[in-house]
Order: structure tokens, then sequence, then C-alpha cells
């Protein structure tokens, strides 16, 4: 997904990332889980188990606020419920505040 050069345009990246940004990238959620608690998560379509995407709370340090992250595989932008909405009725439960 990260070697895709459309998603990283959506990432703040230049171009697609190499296998070892994507590696990085990896441990930065990683990270993130381990110091605030939660982080993103995979999502993985119902009827084959393949990776969709990725999508979670997230709040980096100064960050002004919680709010739902997400990157989706190309094959499934379009269909269905954009998981965000799914992670935002979560994130609000667990915060018991709007996210952005």
């Amino acid at each position: 997904m990260l070697a895709d050069p459309e998603v990283g345009r959506f990432l703040s990246t230049e171009g697609s990332m190499s296998r070892e940004d994507s590696w990085r990238n990896l441990a930065l959620f990683l990270g993130h889980q381990q110091i605030r608690g939660f982080s993103n998560f995979a999502g993985l379509e119902k009827d084959t188990g393949c990776f969709a995407d990725r999508v979670g709370p997230w709040q980096p340090a100064g960050w002004p606020g919680l709010e739902v992250g997400w990157c989706l595989v190309k094959r499934f932008r379009g269909l269905g419920t954009p998981p965000r909405r799914h992670v935002r009725r979560w994130g609000s439960a667990l915060t018991m505040e709007p996210l952005r």
C-alpha cells in the first residue's frame, strides 16, 4: 500500500515509500500504540482476509487533538462504508468527545 505513489501523496511523503521507509512507518504506529495506548488497526476484507486498509485514532506529540487517520489499498477505495466512520464511533466512546 505504501509503495503506491498515489497513496504517498496523501501521506505527506514524496511519492511511494521504499520497503525500509514502510518498515519505519509501521514502527511509528507501534510506538504510538505503546505511548498513547491506541493507534491504527489493520482492516481486512471480510470474504478473503486480504489487507484492505489501516485506520484508527491518531494523536502524535504536538498534535492539536485526537483524530481518525486512515489509508486504503487502492482496489478498496470507493467501496462500502468508510472505515473511519466506525473508528470515529469507537474513539468517541473511548474519549467521550467527538473525533475529527
